[in-house]
């Protein structure tokens, strides 16, 4: 059993160097040469004939207001994380289910995004010039925060699944949506790209998405293997040890008796 023990243990600390090690690279942003060509345009915006409707998401109805259709392609930098405490107004019963803080354009380029650091807090995107070289090259105009509505479930969980480095491209309408139950209490869409400050992000109610390139693939495999095996260890050696520790002494208590 000892001989066992110290088997697993020694793969609990391969697989943890492991995790450690996927941490550094699975949110990785693309080389420029791998950036789809989709991304060279700046997001697509027109009147629209779409009206006004109702839908109804986990028992809850919604009246939304499409003011143009949309479209954008964008690299992912930053996504809010609904079961953080950090996003407090989020949850999985949401209907923004997810914000995506994307770039395109003069930003979507490699050597420039890793002299950059962004995150999200509910609601924003952040981003911060790490350099000075960067914060001279960096387009506020060519990032949007854009929060995400959809009644489709298959939308819903591609979306979900996009991580940081993905290239995506999402097609629908800018919206302006509010509660059925108190419909003068509506969050508005921005339609320009060059506001900032509360009220600059874009709402979406998606009714196309499609992940046009997906980034650190065998990274992120690594990552969800390592990070299994590593709590499935963690949980199984106190056990292993615990009952060691049992047999070793009843081993003692019957040569005793003995």
């Amino acid at each position: 059993m000892k001989k066992l023990i110290r088997s697993l243990f020694g793969t609990l600390l391969g697989s943890g160097a492991l995790y450690a090690l996927s941490l550094q690279f699975i949110e990785r942003f693309p080389e420029t040469s791998n950036i789809h060509p989709a991304l060279k345009e700046a997001p697509f915006q027109t009147d629209t004939d779409a009206k006004p409707f109702l839908f109804e998401y986990r028992g809850t109805g919604y009246y939304v207001e499409p003011v143009q259709d949309y479209e954008i392609s964008g690299l992912v930098v930053s996504h809010n994380n609904i079961s953080s405490i950090a996003d407090a107004y989020h949850t999985s019963s949401s209907v923004d289910f997810k914000d995506l803080c994307v770039v395109w354009g003069q930003n979507a380029k490699k050597d420039l995004l890793d002299q950059m650091t962004f995150w999200s807090e509910p609601w924003t995107c952040w981003t911060r010039a790490d350099t000075p070289n960067a914060e001279g090259r960096f387009f506020p105009d060519e990032l949007s925060n854009n929060h995400l509505l959809t009644k489709d479930d298959k939308i819903r969980e591609l979306i979900n699944g996009v991580r940081i480095g993905d290239q995506v491209q999402l097609r629908g309408w800018l919206v302006n949506y509010a509660y059925q139950a108190s419909p003068d209490f509506a969050r508005k869409s921005s339609l320009v790209r060059t506001d900032t400050g509360n009220g600059a992000c874009e709402t979406i109610f998606v009714t196309e998405a499609k992940v046009l390139k997906t980034a650190n693939a065998g990274w992120r495999s690594l990552h969800g293997v390592t990070r299994a095996s590593s709590l499935f260890l963690l949980v199984l050696l106190p056990l292993l040890w615990f009952w060691d520790i049992q047999v070793t002494h009843k081993k003692r208590r019957d040569e005793l008796a003995e």
